[in-house]
């Protein structure tokens, strides 16, 4: 449960290898300030998921969650949106892996990225449909190896950059505390698909605290290793980490070597690979409580639509990852706000209604809606 919870974000090493300074879109000198705004804002969807799985935990997770606050409508809604966002993320992340992330530490020949782009998919469907329990236990040695090579990488850049006392976690100056509420808005969002693990609620052993207690302590592991990472990429001041699509491997460059680049990129890779597997089972879990089916039949379906997805994909690789991305993040927080939104109405149904639910439920709908409009300018400026 741990190692999903953990895997479920995209694994610590990606967050700091790949995503921090992309989706802060503030100075890496600013990262720090951005990020423990980021952590503090993600507080309030953390709350909730935890309240909602004191509540109920089956394999439905968020579906289940506004099922039992608001009714079997909504959930369904919700469910479907949820749905929409996951088997676009399935194929598009692949691409990302392959055309995006690897030619950065990896030259690839394009027969070679083709292949890659079938064969991935196509060994995440095998490796879910007939490796038992092998893909969680798996998820939970990607979470430990993570963390060995984000320390890693840590103490060779903070040795090489010359840590100068305090100087990179200053405040910034007024101006620019526009720019750093938004990167810490873009940080939380970072963790987003941690809500995979609450999919797992029906066969937790030691069933609701299990779950919230891997929860809890995810997060904890988490906001350690992203804080790690902001300072990381702080204290490197060159313009190429920013720029980067994979400024881990910058990192490792700079202060290691090219092998140690390299190993930060695969690295990075079987990170975000597990994300991918995360998403999958989790999709099962919800497809077997919304409509009834079998772990079988919701595996067969998935599979095949994740295989056609990247297939077709090949057609126009970087258009498609540009088509799909962003419907893929309005739904997904079109669905995450349903759960919120729902929030104060489970608690009126425990007869505990109070203003700080209401507070909670109003900050985390302001997050997903400004994860909304986000996708929604990205789409516009495209």
């Amino acid at each position: 449960m741990l190692g999903f919870a953990v895997a479920s974000a995209g694994g610590p090493f990606a967050i700091a290898a790949v995503y921090m300074t992309g989706s802060a879109h503030v100075a890496p000198s600013l990262l720090v300030p951005a990020t423990v705004i980021g952590l503090a804002l993600f507080l309030a969807p953390l709350t909730i998921w935890l309240r909602y799985s004191a509540a109920v935990a089956s394999g439905g997770g968020l579906y289940a969650f506004v099922r039992h606050a608001a009714g079997e409508r909504l959930a369904r809604w919700q469910g479907w949106i949820w749905t929409v966002a996951y088997l676009l993320y399935l194929p598009y992340t692949v691409t990302d892996i392959v055309y995006y992330l690897m030619p950065a530490f990896l030259p690839l020949s394009a027969p070679g990225q083709v292949l890659l782009e079938i064969l991935l998919p196509v060994a995440i469907c095998l490796l879910i449909a007939f490796g038992g329990r092998m893909p969680v236990v798996l998820l939970l040695v990607s979470g430990a190896v993570q963390l060995a090579a984000l320390s890693f990488l840590g103490a060779l850049t903070l040795h090489g950059a010359h840590l100068q006392g305090w100087a990179v976690v200053a405040l910034p100056p007024v101006h620019l505390w526009p720019g750093v509420l938004g990167g810490g808005a873009q940080v939380a969002s970072l963790l987003v698909c941690m809500s995979l693990v609450l999919f797992l609620g029906g066969e937790a052993a030691g069933g609701r605290s299990s779950l919230r207690r891997s929860l809890a302590i995810a997060f904890a592991i988490l906001c350690a290793s992203t804080l790690f990472s902001s300072l990381l990429l702080a204290v490197s001041t060159t313009p190429a980490v920013a720029r980067s699509d994979l400024p881990g491997a910058v990192l490792g460059r700079l202060y290691g070597s090219p092998a140690v680049a390299a190993a930060t990129g695969l690295v990075a890779v079987v990170s975000i690979a597990g994300l991918i597997v995360a998403e999958f089972i989790a999709l099962t879990r919800l497809w077997g409580a919304m409509f009834d089916l079998r772990s079988r039949t919701s595996v067969a379906i998935i599979s095949a639509f994740f295989i056609a997805a990247d297939a077709a994909s090949l057609l126009g690789p970087r258009r498609f990852y540009a088509l799909a991305i962003a419907p893929s993040l309005i739904a997904l927080y079109l669905s995450q706000f349903i759960v919120f939104a729902a929030y104060p109405l489970l608690r009126h149904r425990s007869g505990r209604p109070d203003l700080a639910s209401w507070a909670l439920a109003a900050v985390a709908c302001l997050w997903s809606l400004y994860g909304v409009y986000g996708a929604v300018v990205a789409v516009a400026l495209s």
